[in-house]
């Protein structure tokens, strides 16, 4: 009579080891985001829908708008129709109007232009406004440059524009 063997396989062992390495793959990255702090959350969202909106007129030949809205808190974006006029992005799911979260308060949005001496560096422009502002995402990949201020936490912060490819970078403002 033959005796069962005691403990697991090594075959068993590397199951179970996939299937949990599997399920960490999932699970961590949604248990880091909800402590993401929001002001890091909001410039990953933008940079998601600026990158998208890239590839997607590059591809498309087509003109995509980027409309921020200080007095709605949030913003949407648009396409350029071939046969002229615009109409509302909501497909995919990261294109639909976002709203900003209670405790961010857009304060301005603001055009800016490259500054001569340094083809990285943007400086403002002076067109500060409270009212929508359309940032452009051409064909060629460029986008507007352009900066939000916003306040979070009783601080003062920015998002603007890098480069004319459109790259973010988040700064908290001296006041």
């Amino acid at each position: 009579m033959r005796k069962a063997p005691l403990g697991f396989s090594f075959l068993e062992i590397m199951m179970v080891m996939f299937l949990f390495g599997l399920i960490m793959s999932f699970a961590v990255p949604q248990f880091f985001t909800a402590f993401e702090k929001t002001t890091d959350a909001e410039l990953r969202n933008l940079t998601r829908v600026i990158n998208l909106l890239r590839n997607e007129s590059i591809m498309g030949k087509s003109r995509y708008y980027v409309i921020f809205s200080p007095e709605e808190q949030g913003y949407h974006v648009e396409l350029q129709r071939k046969e002229g006029g615009q109409i509302k992005v909501d497909n995919p799911k990261i294109l639909r109007p976002h709203t900003f979260p209670e405790n961010f308060h857009l304060e301005t949005v603001s055009l800016t232009q490259r500054d001569a001496s340094n083809l990285t560096k943007f400086s403002l422009s002076g067109i500060v406004s409270r009212k929508p502002v359309v940032i452009t995402v051409d064909s060629s990949g460029f986008v507007t440059p352009f900066t939000l201020y916003f306040t979070f936490n009783e601080k003062t912060w920015l998002i603007q524009t890098r480069n004319i490819m459109g790259q973010l970078e988040l700064k908290e403002e001296d006041v």
